[in-house]
């Protein structure tokens, strides 16, 4: 059961993930990475999938082998998150110390996600 609920959960991110090879408000490699996470837990067979596809793979390979993350891919992370949890703090979230919890939440993540290596192309 546990197996199946993670392919099922590959596959929405995976699929959420190609979405965002197109559109460039969404960004592909969480969704990639969260993919790699599931399917490295329940399918050696997706998760070779996921290596291998044409959107997604090229971004997870150069995670696996440490190469880092792309300034797109960077950029794209960044602006999604900070636009998805700004707007959710400015129209959903009243508590002011719960909108000051998210903004050190996302310094957190720019920081983290800014010190990753980048990838440049040879």
């Amino acid at each position: 059961m546990k197996k199946a609920i993670y392919i099922m959960l590959g596959l929405l991110l995976s699929g959420i993930g190609i979405a965002g090879a197109f559109l460039p408000i969404l960004p592909t490699f969480p969704f990639a990475l969260g993919a790699l996470y599931f399917f490295s837990r329940s399918s050696e067979k997706f998760k070779n999938w996921l290596i291998n596809n044409r959107f997604l793979g090229p971004s997870i390979q150069r995670f696996e082998s440490k190469q880092g993350l792309s300034i797109k891919a960077k950029i794209s992370i960044l602006v999604f998150t900070w636009i998805s949890v700004g707007g959710s703090m400015i129209f959903l979230i009243d508590t002011l110390w719960v909108r000051w919890m998210l903004v050190g939440i996302l310094l957190i993540q720019a920081w983290v996600i800014i010190r990753f290596k980048t990838y440049t192309p040879d």
